[in-house]
């Protein structure tokens, strides 16, 4: 009966914990914008490619003065 109550118990305190690890998981990618790398035909998390990826926005192409590829070439390791 004593180790009826105590498995009760853990079972119980592990039902309470686990909504809370999951909620804490959750919130990690909170903020982050979502960007998917197509290049190798296979949708990835940015997060998952082997390379380094860099994102520029319209605006950042216009303030830099990128008219073209070579340009954003250069610009860009």
């Amino acid at each position: 009966m004593k180790y009826q109550n105590i498995y009760l118990k853990t079972l119980l305190l592990f039902a309470l914990i686990l909504p809370i690890v999951a909620q804490e998981s959750e919130d990690e990618n909170e903020g982050l914008e979502v960007v998917v790398t197509t290049a190798t035909k296979t949708e990835k998390d940015i997060l998952d490619t082997a390379q380094a990826v860099t994102a520029l926005t319209g605006n950042q192409l216009l303030e830099l003065g990128l008219n073209n590829i070579k340009d954003l070439n250069n610009m860009i390791p």
